[in-house]
């Protein structure tokens, strides 16, 4: 077993980092981590599919993976009636070169045709969504077997850094870092945009917003009242790193239990959140007990909970749970960059003593607090140590 403290209390310049990896400041000249396995996923499966965020680079990145590949995307309404009307001579032109299709949520119907269409002409789709087609049965199914599934995050601080990928159980990072830096870096997050030019983070996450409500959510679902869908947005920003009560996020919403359940699914499939389950021993037990729900993205979560400005993250009340999703969804980007399933989890006692997160790595197990602070303390270790009782395991650090 890995015992690790993350003591990652700062991080450095980015705006001087990325001038100097991206002097065009054109997000299509950061290296993602996540090329090289589509690449070989692609020459090893039947097909790909690589889903993710609205605006986490999608297009850009498959369209540079793939120059030859012809690309139709079904944001454009003329290419998407004809997909749902006539969806056989949709795909007709491709029966020899295969295709980009993006945005390929908009018409889940065709997936049916695309099963017989790879079987009987042997060839590749590379397909792309604003949502996770592996939690849709009716679009999973018919593919199963022959596409591979990948998700892209948004950037992480290795890529904006311009650094090579690490392993996920890998923890050091060798750059200076300042506590100021750190805040700019919470705040601006991982979507290219703002990451890229933070200025425009104070508008651009409104806009994504209002963007996400009008067609991810009302495509996924008959949201009749978006006001309320973005006011349970803020209430579940509000939660984020902690145990989900679904009886008392629905009484402060107002909605029914089931409702929420409904509105987190919808988060989830179009990369919005994401759900850490309870390590337990006994595998059952930790589908049982209540998950703890993070952002895939601080900057979102930042906007979320109504943070104008950087600077105002210093003495926020929120900055230990906004900076400890920010450390495990990097944690998992390096997992998915790599095309691997996260398995991620937090430890939490009867009495309430809890380990932010443990990494179940084959036979091993890392054990890993996340603290912001400038000064190391003792007692940074007192839930370390009783974990290790639990979990009948001797130290090793």
């Amino acid at each position: 077993m890995l015992l690790c403290v993350w003591d990652f209390c700062y991080t450095m310049d980015i705006s001087a980092q990325i001038m100097r990896i991206c002097p065009l400041r054109c997000k299509c000249m950061i290296s993602r981590h996540i090329s090289t396995t589509i690449q070989k996923r692609f020459d090893l499966a039947r097909s790909l599919c690589l889903f993710g965020a609205r605006q986490v680079g999608k297009t850009t990145l498959i369209r540079k993976t793939f120059p030859k590949l012809p690309y139709v995307s079904l944001e454009d309404p003329d290419i998407e009636r004809l997909a749902v009307d006539d969806p056989r001579g949709f795909l007709s032109p491709f029966k020899k070169s295969g295709a980009i299709l993006d945005e390929l949520q908009r018409t889940p119907d065709i997936f049916r045709y695309l099963q017989s269409f790879i079987d009987e002409h042997k060839i590749k789709f590379v397909l792309s969504g604003s949502q996770n087609f592996l939690l849709n049965q009716q679009i999973s199914q018919p593919l199963a077997g022959r596409v591979s599934f990948l998700e892209l995050m948004p950037l992480s601080q290795r890529e904006l850094w311009g650094l090579a990928p690490i392993r996920p159980d890998h923890f050091a990072d060798p750059r200076p870092q300042s506590e100021h830096d750190l805040y700019h870096r919470l705040w601006s997050g991982g979507y290219p945009a703002p990451a890229i030019d933070p200025q425009v983070a104070s508008f651009w996450y409104a806009d994504y917003e209002r963007t996400y409500l009008e067609r991810d959510v009302r495509l996924l679902v008959n949201v009749t009242d978006l006001n309320k869908f973005s006011q349970f947005l803020r209430m579940l920003a509000n939660r984020s790193a902690s145990l989900l009560n679904i009886a008392s996020l629905s009484n402060d919403v107002g909605m029914s239990e089931n409702g929420c359940r409904k509105w987190l699914s919808i988060l989830e499939a179009s990369g919005v959140i994401f759900k850490l389950l309870p390590y337990h021993k006994n595998y059952n037990k930790r589908l049982i007990k209540s998950p703890k729900v993070y952002f895939n993205d601080s900057g979102l979560l930042c906007y979320l909970l109504g943070i104008k400005k950087p600077e105002y993250l210093h003495n926020h009340q929120a900055i230990g749970f906004i900076f400890e999703n920010y450390i495990i969804a990097e944690i998992r980007k390096q997992f998915l960059n790599r095309g691997e399933i996260p398995n991620l989890y937090f430890w939490r006692d009867k009495t309430g003593v809890e380990i932010d997160l443990i990494l179940e790595n084959g036979p091993y197990l890392d054990a890993i607090e996340i603290k912001k602070g400038e000064t190391y303390t003792k007692d940074w270790l007192r839930n370390i140590s009783k974990w290790l009782k639990w979990s009948g395991h001797k130290e090793d650090c």
